[in-house]
């Protein structure tokens, strides 16, 4: 049977993060399930963590015979895309750079300034949390950790400090950070787990615009976005009101008062909550079967 053969390029690090590789791992692997694809992943920045699953089909360099490049590492210039080119037809993922227009076909995943109108059922979860949703055994979570906090894999000590500062007595939080959990608020948490069970937890997450704001939500998390720059900040105005966030500052103005008062009303009135493993597998299938169409009818075109 034929199976198209596509090279998947990203990286991490630096204005990257980590969300294009989790994402374009995810990718990789649901391409190759189809039996349709034969993807290999090409990272060409940064030094990620490959999920031991998929080594197999890591490659240092654009494989020979491939026939289309998926790139996803943010903004390109026409060089960029050129260069490419010259290997295979080139899709571009969330490029909003001078390349976008030189690329044989587009896909946004997240809303930006150059197409608002994304579908939300078009975003694409990253591949640890998914693997880890589909490992757990329980089928129903309780939700007993009030804030989950996110800035980043390396985060600035005085963003996490100025969000700590915002917690109310009482509440428990726990920051991710450097790959791994920490309790920072409240007592007799249970937090040495994995980053989807804790985000599974919580009740409120404290994040910036990313991957790891969608997985909140998709965890049923309420949002409290704390920005690093206007442009994120930007990003997240379009998408209020589709999921379930709101702002609150940007670093170096954070709005203490603000996430105080929300973790203390949700404190108040969420009572017991829970989360169903089977809605949030739902919701991941509906949105790669919708990807994928989108997919195959962008690259039947040539």
């Amino acid at each position: 049977m034929y199976r198209k053969n596509i090279t998947i390029i990203t990286g991490t690090g630096g204005a990257l993060g980590t969300g294009h590789f989790q994402r374009m791992c995810y990718l990789a692997d649901s391409l190759n399930s189809t039996g349709n694809f034969s993807v290999s992943l090409c990272i060409t920045e940064g030094s990620p963590d490959v999920p031991e699953s998929l080594k197999e089909i890591m490659a240092d360099t654009i494989p020979p015979g491939t026939e289309l490049i998926i790139r996803d590492m943010r903004d390109s210039s026409e060089e960029d895309i050129n260069f490419l080119r010259k290997k295979a037809a080139v899709l571009v993922i969330d490029d909003t750079g001078p390349g976008r227009n030189v690329a044989d076909h587009i896909i946004d995943l997240l809303p930006n300034p150059v197409n608002r109108s994304v579908p939300e059922k078009m975003f694409l979860f990253g591949y640890n949390f998914i693997s880890e949703i589909k490992s757990m055994k329980a089928e129903v979570i309780a939700k007993d950790i009030d804030v989950a906090i996110y800035a980043g894999y390396k985060p600035d000590p005085d963003v996490v400090e100025g969000i700590r500062g915002s917690i109310p007595p009482g509440a428990s939080a726990v920051l991710f950070s450097y790959g791994r959990p920490s309790l920072i608020a409240g007592e007799k948490i249970h937090v040495d787990t994995s980053y989807t069970d804790l985000l599974l937890r919580s009740r409120i997450l404290i994040t910036h615009f990313g991957i790891t704001m969608y997985e909140g939500d998709l965890a049923g998390c309420r949002i409290l976005t704390v920005n690093p720059t206007d442009y994120h900040s930007r990003l997240t105005a379009m998408i209020t009101g589709k999921i379930n966030v709101i702002q609150a500052g940007e670093y170096g103005n954070i709005d203490h008062k603000f996430i105080y008062g929300e973790i203390a009303r949700v404190r108040k009135t969420s009572g017991f909550q829970i989360i169903s493993k089977g809605s949030i597998r739902e919701r991941i299938n509906i949105n790669f079967e919708y990807f994928l169409r989108m997919f195959n009818n962008i690259i039947s075109r040539g």
